[in-house]
């Protein structure tokens, strides 16, 4: 039998929730309509075990799988909001991170996929080690994963 070889995405967006299923699954389902833009991005909901909503998430996802869209979920211990970026961060399979929340969309305002956007603003030596804004393309922090693997965050751990 064959193996399928897993291809890496070039940008996992975080989305931590808490008591948000209606705003998380209009932008979900707003992001699934427009899926051709997210070509080669992943989206994770980051959910909270307290959260009495929980239970919503896993819908809001197979819905949106259904219409085509590379989305998962990940559901965490009550951490605060950085421990719960920085958990995923660290795992996720992707060239770059970026955390947004549940009400704003990652849109780029030009007609390239937001994954060409995001590697041509990344490319050179030190392109996965980037950390910034992509000018008016994207308006959210982009950190490449070879910079949080070398730090081992993406958000500085509260002390």
């Amino acid at each position: 039998m064959e193996r399928k070889k897993i291809q890496r995405d070039i940008c996992a967006f975080l989305i931590p929730v808490y008591r948000t299923p209606l705003i998380t699954s209009e932008m979900i389902f707003t992001l699934a309509k427009m899926k051709d833009k997210y070509l080669k991005c992943s989206f994770v909901i980051i959910a909270d075990n307290s959260d009495k909503y929980m239970n919503a998430y896993p819908y809001i996802v197979r819905n949106a799988r259904k219409m085509g869209l590379n989305v998962g979920y990940y559901i965490v211990d009550g951490c605060l909001y950085p421990a719960k970026i920085n958990n995923l961060a660290t795992i996720v399979s992707s060239d770059f991170v970026c955390a947004v929340d549940s009400s704003h969309i990652p849109y780029p305002t030009n007609d390239k996929p937001i994954a060409e956007t995001i590697a041509s603003w990344a490319s050179g030596i030190n392109g996965l080690m980037r950390i910034g804004y992509m000018g008016d393309s994207v308006s959210y922090p982009v950190v490449g994963k070879k910079f949080i693997e070398c730090v081992g965050y993406l958000y500085q751990p509260i002390c």
